[in-house]
């Protein structure tokens, strides 16, 4: 009988854990914010379901805003939202620059959830290369970022 309790008291135990190791797991919610009540945010997701989100007392918040490729330089800290193209390279899709402050922030590259396939590849811009004819430039999408991370690199076009 006593072996029956002790056996109970840890599976309860157990399961307590487990659920508050899993109301720890990161989630990432694309999507609208609808409402904010304190730390609560209420985001409408890409999908439409509604999701609530606690904040923690020490979350950040980052904005975006409209930059060119003329704003990144060798040595700038960013994030590639990238697709494989059939012939093996990367397309970006989209170019997130951090500020100095950010450096660092989630370097490396990892799959992303823009789109099946997408990758995310934080990194410092190594080089720039710019797709010319006759000397001009010939499109804002002909430039290729090489990026590096963590001994690492990846190029995107």
């Amino acid at each position: 009988m006593i072996l029956r309790i002790v056996l109970g008291i840890v599976c309860a135990a157990a399961l307590a854990v487990t659920s508050a190791s899993a109301q720890q797991k990161n989630i990432r919610v694309r999507g609208t914010i609808e409402q904010v009540d304190g730390l609560v945010l209420t985001i409408k997701s890409r999908d439409g379901d509604i999701v609530k989100v606690k904040m923690a007392d020490d979350a950040k918040v980052v904005a975006l805003v409209k930059a060119t490729l003329a704003d990144i330089k060798p040595g700038s800290f960013v994030g590639s939202t990238a697709m494989p193209k059939e012939d093996g390279r990367w397309k970006a899709v989209e170019v997130h620059i951090f500020p100095e402050a950010m450096r660092g922030t989630g370097e490396g590259d990892r799959p992303y959830d823009y789109k099946p396939k997408t990758t995310m590849t934080n990194g410092t811009v190594n080089a720039i290369a710019k797709s010319t004819v006759n000397g001009a430039v010939e499109k804002a999408e002909g430039a290729t970022l090489t990026l590096n991370y963590k001994e690492a690199k990846r190029k995107s076009m």
